[in-house]
Order: structure tokens, then sequence, then C-alpha cells
């Protein structure tokens, strides 16, 4: 809850938020940002696996040699201090209502 209050009172006018987290979100907190309509992306550890499957990511196996291939590290890269992802432009994410249904609303990410 805490995590998405700080987002939230960093968002300014016109931007959006997107949280992302491996665990779930916390029904009242997704329920508090729905209620006061908060321009906030949720994406929870269901939807990174649903993504996941759909990309046909189905074992440690697979997500690490897609990794490796797209993401690939030389071994004289220093080390990163930080973990940084960079989208793919055309990945598109698609918002599911509460029953899991297609909302018939995406997010188009850009980089």
């Amino acid at each position: 809850m805490k995590q998405v209050m700080r987002l939230i009172s960093r968002i300014r006018h016109r931007q959006f938020g997107v949280f992302v987290t491996t665990a779930f979100i916390h029904r009242q907190a997704y329920e508090e940002v729905r209620e006061d309509e908060h321009p906030v992306v949720f994406l929870s550890g269901r939807d990174i696996v649903y993504l996941l499957r759909r990309m046909g990511l189905t074992d440690s196996q697979a997500l690490a040699s897609y990794l490796t291939d797209k993401y690939p590290v030389s071994a004289s890269s220093p080390k990163p201090s930080v973990d940084v992802a960079v989208p793919d432009p055309s990945l598109v994410i698609e918002v599911l209502d509460r029953e899991g249904t297609d909302a018939a609303k995406s997010v188009r990410l850009r980089s």
C-alpha cells in the first residue's frame, strides 16, 4: 500500500504510473486507486506469468534462452549497479477487467 501511495504522489498532470510487482496487489490499494480514478496500471506476478506464457516462455530454460538472445551481456561489460529494463516498443499489454476478461483496452509501451 505504501509503495502504491508513493507512486500516486509522484504522478503529475498528464502522466500515468505503472506499478510492477512479482507478488500481488493488495485489494485495498487496488480499490482505492480505482475509486479515486488515479491513472495507474498494475502488473502483478500473475500478469507477468500470463504474458510470458503467451510468448511461449513456459519454463525457466526458455526464459533464460530468450533473455540471453535478446539481451546478451558481454564479458567485458561492467556489472550494472542497478537493473534496467528496456521495453520492446512493439510490446502491447492487454489490460484485463476484474473478472480476467479482455477489457478491450491496451497499453503500448514506448521507449
